[in-house]
């Protein structure tokens, strides 16, 4: 099966990891069937899709992790934080790697002004 998303990225990972933690307390928490169970699912597996290509193994960890935690809907349990966790910090390992990929940031180096707090004209405007 073809990978949704063919970037694969140490940063992103991290980033969709980190999230997916904070969503996993929420959801420990007892909000079930709330967007944090949607973020949660969706972190986890952008993260696994984003380290694909640079640790398999990983990936299928991650994978791993959220089938099991979605498919039985039994709840969060603090292993599974704790396995989320550890996962991290694998992943962590890569950025001291310098040939490991991370792709620049979609957001622009320089953001376009804003031009919000400007008057604007109108041709009606006398």
């Amino acid at each position: 099966m073809d990978r949704v998303n063919k970037d694969d990225c140490v940063s992103c990972t991290l980033k969709h990891l980190s999230a997916a933690i904070v969503e996993m307390g929420e959801l420990q928490k007892g909000y079930w069937d709330t967007d944090h169970e949607i973020y949660c699912e969706g972190n986890l597996n952008e993260a696994s899709e984003q380290i694909a290509g640079i640790d398999l193994r990983l990936a299928n960890q991650l994978r791993a992790l959220r089938v099991n935690v979605f498919n039985d809907r039994a709840g969060i349990k603090p292993s599974h934080i704790k396995i989320c966790k550890q996962l991290f910090w694998q992943v962590k390992k890569y950025l001291k790697d310098e040939k490991t990929i991370i792709h620049t940031s979609a957001t622009p180096k320089k953001p376009k002004p804003c031009n919000c707090g400007k008057s604007k004209t109108t041709e009606n405007s006398g």
